[in-house]
């Protein structure tokens, strides 16, 4: 059974997914309601995601979730770069999972399905068969494929579980309380059950179904863009001018100064690219590599303190090291204070999972440097995310309209903090001076 699209998903084709999915040949849907589409403030989702209720036969509900692939300008671009970031995520629930979890112990099995969404079908129109191949490959096989074309069934986290979950933003923002070590601490033990799995794989796997070994390396191998210095150079001067308006609004001189010398320092796309070095390290696996608030949910306890974790959104899978995800986590989601007061720990429970994954000890310290040498990454890229989690407000896309964003990210920066601001735009300028504060202190610029 293929499902390309949203419109396909009838009564019959629902009643046949679950039937397989659930193991249960006797399950009869009786009804489906009409898609509602999902979105938020600043979600700038990069697929088409609606939520449906299916009600089978006894009135019982299955509240779900469809995610389908674009299909705008971006989508094609998408694959005329040969990224496909929809069967990416596709390959890893239908395929991935099922052979990772072979592979490692029943209990770290059970533990990395605990940090997935539960899904119930993934489908891409592309093969690996199509999109393993050069440019003029994938230029042959799009004359009839133009699009990625697909759809995800998983359960809806958010209704109609035992569990409901939570956004990781709701909690980051002033009124959610903030972000404690117990999230982060369990959020990090849930990556290193994904990044321990992909490395036992890559140590000893084989093929998944059909395709080799060799072809699932190749295909998520780092795009070439990852060596182009000019872009990372310009992405630093991006970035790090919000720094230098928000000095400049604080009258910090020498924090300003410091910031320019790093803009302006061959060494810092150096460092910057430090993140992609994995080739050689112990610690290679498969990243998640979009790894920001907007992509974890929560399960709470009555007391608010977390309960479960859930990773989402596994479109831009790359072979990496674990540094990646982990700076782009922790600078998207916590402050400078919550760094100093918590980091080690955090970092030593997320080696601890880690390392049973690991055939031969490594020393933490080991661990620790490489994570620190590629640390600037995420504090330049990452650190700020606040401002699309925090805003109050809808902001204009950082990826479609730059410019708006740029504008509207420095008038928050300058302005002055007033009573009658929101809590959460104060927070957003705090973030940030904590950033650069913590910047200079540390002697990272």
């Amino acid at each position: 059974m293929v499902v390309e699209k949203v419109e396909d998903l009838n009564a019959t084709v629902l009643q046949d997914i679950l039937r397989q999915s659930l193991g249960n040949p006797s399950i009869l849907v009786t009804n489906v309601e009409d898609p509602e589409v999902l979105g938020g403030i600043n979600d700038n989702y990069a697929s088409d995601l609606r939520k449906i209720v299916v009600t089978v036969e006894g009135d019982k509900k299955r509240y779900l979730v469809i995610k389908a692939a674009l299909q705008t300008a971006a989508a094609w671009g998408n694959v005329i770069l040969g990224l496909f970031i929809f069967y990416r995520e596709s390959f890893w629930f239908d395929t991935a999972i099922p052979e990772l979890v072979k592979l490692v112990s029943a209990e770290q099995a059970q533990a990395l399905m605990e940090v997935v969404p539960r899904v119930h079908y993934a489908y891409c129109n592309y093969q690996m068969e199509d999109i393993s191949g050069g440019f003029l490959s994938r230029a042959i096989t799009m004359t009839s494929k133009a699009k990625e074309k697909g759809i995800i069934l998983m359960e809806n986290l958010k209704e109609g579980g035992e569990d409901i979950y939570v956004d990781l933003k709701e909690i980051e923002c002033t009124n959610g309380g903030g972000v404690k070590t117990a999230h982060m601490r369990m959020l990090l033990e849930g990556l290193a059950q994904f990044h321990g799995a992909w490395m036992v794989w890559i140590r000893r796997g084989e093929g998944m179904g059909d395709i080799s070994k060799q072809q699932i390396l190749n295909f998520f191998r780092q795009p070439a863009a990852y060596k182009w210095r000019w872009l990372w150079k310009l992405s630093i001067k991006r970035v790090m001018n919000y720094y230098t308006v928000l000095a400049e609004a604080k009258n910090d001189q020498s924090a300003k100064e410091k910031v320019e010398a790093f803009i302006n320092s061959p060494e810092s796309v150096d460092r910057f690219m430090k993140a992609f070095d994995y080739q050689d390290s112990k610690f290679k696996t498969m990243c998640h590599s979009d790894l920001w608030s907007s992509q974890i949910m929560f399960a709470l306890h009555g007391d608010g303190s977390p309960k479960r974790v859930k990773i989402l959104d596994y479109q831009g899978l790359v072979l990496g090291h674990p540094a990646q995800d982990i700076w782009g986590i922790i600078y998207s989601a916590t402050d400078a204070e919550y760094r100093a007061a918590h980091l080690e720990d955090d970092l030593r429970a997320y080696y601890t999972v880690l390392s049973g994954y690991m055939d031969t000890t490594v020393d933490y310290t080991e661990f620790r440097q490489e994570l620190e040498e590629r640390r600037i990454m995420g504090m330049v890229m990452n650190g700020i995310f606040c401002v699309i989690t925090l805003s109050p407000t809808k902001m204009p896309s950082p990826a479609t309209e730059t410019s708006k964003f740029s504008a509207a990210f420095k008038e928050i920066l300058k302005a002055e903090d007033i009573p009658e601001d929101h809590p959460d735009l104060r927070e957003i300028r705090r973030r940030m001076m904590s950033n650069m504060k913590e910047m200079v202190e540390l002697g990272l610029i």
